[in-house]
């Protein structure tokens, strides 16, 4: 199975952005994206032209207190800017529905790794819009959003465990 798995560079306010830091841990390869709408685009235009079986993306959000299976992204983008001081607020698509379900996690009927929980709110930034317009480019493929805190909330060496147990139990089945 190749896996994608990315993460976000800095922006305004983190400094140092811990997905980015988390992703290198897997032994699968990791892109880390800038956090910008054209840097999103790009990197979903890219990846039209390429042999993948699932995308697993890596985001921070200061309100976790645990990692985050989002299981859905919605199709609205809020009011703050990217890193590069864009806003691009509305529906991301207008012509499609208002979520769509993320797909990665199907085969863990509902039962959550160890150390991570469900979440239904991917936010209104560059997460949710990552993950909507990869469900949306890429119907029927392993599609899943994971966030996660900042190391101040869970240590990174607590993250990595439950990031790669993750990890596993996605390849296993």
């Amino acid at each position: 199975m190749k896996w994608i798995i990315t993460g976000f560079g800095p922006f305004p306010g983190v400094e140092r952005n811990p997905s980015a830091e988390l992703v290198k841990t897997t032994r699968h390869t990791a892109t880390i994206l800038d956090v910008t709408f054209q840097a999103v685009d790009e990197f979903i235009t890219e990846l039209a032209q390429q042999q993948w079986d699932a995308w697993l993306m890596v985001g921070v959000s200061g309100k976790a207190d645990s990692l985050l299976l989002e299981t859905v992204g919605r199709n609205i983008v809020g009011l703050t800017p990217d890193a590069a001081g864009v806003i691009a607020p509305g529906p991301i698509n207008p012509a499609l529905p208002h979520q769509l379900g993320a797909s990665l996690w199907h085969g863990f009927n509902g039962i959550a790794p160890e150390g991570t929980a469900w979440s239904t709110d991917a936010g209104t930034y560059l997460c949710n819009y990552t993950l909507y317009r990869g469900l949306s480019a890429f119907p029927g493929r392993q599609i899943g959003f994971l966030h996660i805190p900042t190391f101040d909330v869970t240590p990174m060496n607590h993250q990595t465990s439950y990031f790669n147990n993750l990890i596993s139990c996605l390849e296993s089945g």
